[in-house]
C-alpha cells in the first residue's frame, strides 16, 4: 500500500515539474509579446517674443508665424510650410539681421489699425531690376497686410515675386506686373472704411506688339486704344513709382 502512495506522489511531482515554463497557446489573433522602442529625438524650440511692439494683441499669432518661418528659413529647416506668404515674396528681400519687420498703420482712418509684414528690399533708381546699368536704393517692400475684423486678423493681400507694389501717403495701392513677353497688368485700389478687401480703382493692361496696345477700366468705363511708347512709359512709371509713398515706421521683428 505504501508502494502505491509513493508512487502516486512521484507520479504527481513529475507532472508539476513537466507543467513548469510551459505556456498556453495565444488564440488566434493574439500576442503576448510587446515590444517597446524609444527612440530619442532632439528639436529646436524657437521661442517667439512675448510681445510686440506697437502691435495689437490680436496680430500677435500672425507675428508669431512671421519670426517662426524666419528663423526656420535662416537656419535651413527643409520643407518650411508657407502657409500665409508666397516664398517669392521675400526673394529681393535681405536677411540680415533687423532686416525683416513689420508696420502698424490705419490706412484707411477708420480707427481699425492694419498690420504690414515687411522685408528691406533693393529698388531701382530708375528703370527696372533687369537693367543691368540700373543704381539701386534699399527701402522696406511689402510681404503681406492685414486688418481685423471682430478682432480677429485678416490678409488683405500677400504679393508674388514679381509684382511691384507700392503703398502711397494717401492709402492708395499700386501694383504693377508683368504678365509675358511685352505685356503688364497694373492696377490702383483704395481700402475702403471697414472693408475685408481693396476696392479697385483703376486697371490697365499693355500688349507690345508692333503697337502698343491699352486696354483699361476705371471709374469712367472701359475699352481699349493704341497708345505711343512715350505714353507708355508714363504710365508704367506712374504705377511703379507713383509719388509721396507712404512712409512706414519699421519695427525689427528681432525687437
Amino acid at each position: 500500500m505504501k508502494k502505491l502512495v509513493v508512487l502516486a506522489l512521484c507520479l504527481a511531482l513529475l507532472g508539476a515539474c513537466a507543467g513548469v515554463g510551459v505556456q498556453e497557446e495565444p488564440a488566434t489573433g493574439e500576442s503576448t509579446v510587446q515590444v517597446t522602442t524609444t527612440e530619442e529625438t532632439t528639436t529646436q524650440v524657437i521661442v517667439t517674443p512675448s510681445s510686440y511692439r506697437d502691435a495689437p494683441e490680436a496680430y500677435w499669432p500672425v507675428l508669431d508665424e512671421f519670426y517662426r518661418v524666419i528663423y526656420s528659413v535662416r537656419r535651413g529647416d527643409e520643407g518650411t510650410i508657407w502657409r500665409y506668404w508666397d516664398p517669392g515674396a521675400f526673394s529681393r528681400c535681405s536677411w540680415d539681421e533687423g532686416d525683416l519687420g513689420y508696420a502698424v498703420v490705419d490706412i484707411n482712418r477708420d480707427g481699425t489699425p492694419e498690420l504690414v509684414l515687411l522685408g528691406f528690399a533693393q529698388w531701382p533708381v530708375s528703370g527696372d531690376w533687369s537693367d543691368p546699368e540700373a543704381e539701386f536704393y534699399s527701402r522696406p517692400e511689402m510681404i503681406a497686410m492685414y486688418t481685423l475684423y471682430d478682432s480677429e486678423p485678416v490678409q488683405l493681400r500677400s504679393w508674388s515675386r514679381r509684382c511691384q507694389r507700392t503703398l502711397t501717403a494717401d492709402g492708395t495701392l499700386w501694383e504693377s506686373t508683368p504678365t509675358g513677353a511685352g505685356s503688364r497688368s497694373m492696377g490702383s485700389h483704395m481700402l475702403e472704411s471697414n472693408s475685408l478687401k481693396f476696392t479697385e480703382l483703376t486697371w490697365t493692361y499693355t500688349d507690345i506688339r508692333s503697337e502698343i496696345l491699352l486696354c483699361y477700366r476705371n471709374a469712367d468705363g472701359e475699352g481699349e486704344r493704341i497708345i505711343t511708347e512715350d505714353e507708355w512709359r508714363t504710365l508704367g512709371d506712374r504705377y511703379q513709382n507713383p509719388p509721396s509713398p507712404m512712409q512706414f515706421n519699421f519695427i525689427p521683428i528681432e525687437q
